[in-house]
């Protein structure tokens, strides 16, 4: 059988398939490898959304800025805090202390009241200060001893009187007529001259004494006890007879029965008897009406007659 020869056609199907595949092979292509083109309008929209992102990040930063700035803030307002608790504190403190201040006060008015009420009792009686002893007297006052100590206030009150202490330290001595010596101490118990020894009592040298007062101050702290504890350990317990004269206008301390039992055992000797006679000289604005004199001379009287009393002793108030 003859083979008949096939004409060859080269656009055949298959042939369009390969190209068509070809063909979209290289579209495929240009579509990958194509760049991507904005579309219309979407720039402005980039610049909004960027202008939007730095306004954003302008608050952030201003709200960090007002969060330090309340942190410092806060910082301020607990230091102040801690300062105004501190002076609370402090006030509290001052609070309490005044209230106590004023505790002690008002007991010390108590106090005062008390003894005031004593002494318009004592002022009632004859003879408020009894003597061991029949003794001469002047003024009340026993003149029987043979040495004198004045214990006299230098504080500032008392030496704006002092021409009229010194005419009073004349008078003691001038009234007493068998002194063979005296001496002259401050209430803190400072001498004037001559510790532990006397002072002759001859007319040049009494008036030398009163002269040296005019330059002699010492401390003072308006309390006599110790100027009477120097006064009886350095010359209580002496051969002869001693009599000790308080002068003052003030009892600053105020702590009358301790004050009072600590002179008067001071002042017993071992066999019971008094070393020595103690007196008491007060001076106040008006002597005898105890409701015109300031607190301070008030005070003073209020110890020095108790103090009198149990030391065999006297006490006056004078008034120039």
């Amino acid at each position: 059988m003859r083979r008949r020869d096939r004409e060859t056609d080269i656009f055949s199907l298959s042939f369009l398939d390969i190209v068509s595949c070809a063909f979209g092979a290289v579209v495929l292509l240009l579509i990958i490898s194509r760049p991507e083109v904005a579309p219309e309008g979407s720039g402005s929209e980039s610049k909004d959304l960027l202008r939007q992102l730095f306004r954003s990040e302008a608050e952030n930063a201003q709200l960090a800025d007002l969060g330090e700035q309340e942190k410092v803030n806060l910082e301020g307002l607990k230091n102040k805090n801690r300062d105004l608790a501190e002076q609370l504190q402090a006030l509290k403190e001052r609070t309490h202390l005044e209230e106590s201040r004023a505790a002690e006060l008002a007991k010390s008015r108590a106090q005062i009241e008390a003894r005031k009420v004593e002494l318009e009792k004592l002022a009632q009686v004859t003879d408020a200060t009894p003597v061991a002893e029949p003794t001469e007297e002047v003024g009340g006052i026993p003149i029987d001893s043979d040495y004198v100590v004045f214990v006299i206030d230098t504080s500032g009150s008392m030496r704006d009187k002092w021409q009229f202490v010194k005419s009073v330290i004349d008078r003691v001595l001038t009234m007493h007529p068998q002194v063979k010596g005296f001496q002259i101490v401050n209430d803190n118990g400072f001498y004037l001259k001559n510790r532990g020894r006397w002072i002759t009592d001859t007319p040049s040298q009494r008036q030398l004494a009163l002269r040296q007062t005019n330059r002699w101050s010492p401390n003072s702290n308006s309390n006599p006890y110790e100027g009477i504890a120097e006064a009886l350990k350095t010359y209580g317990n002496r051969n002869g007879k001693l009599a000790i004269y308080v002068f003052g206008d003030d009892f600053a301390s105020r702590n009358f029965d301790n004050t009072v039992n600590a002179i008067a055992t001071l002042n017993t000797s071992s066999s019971g008897k008094k070393k020595a006679r103690i007196h008491g000289i007060g001076f106040t604005g008006n002597p005898t009406k105890y409701r015109g004199v300031d607190n301070g001379a008030y005070t003073f009287s209020i110890l020095m007659n108790a103090v009198a009393r149990e030391n065999n002793g006297a006490y006056l108030s004078l008034s120039r």
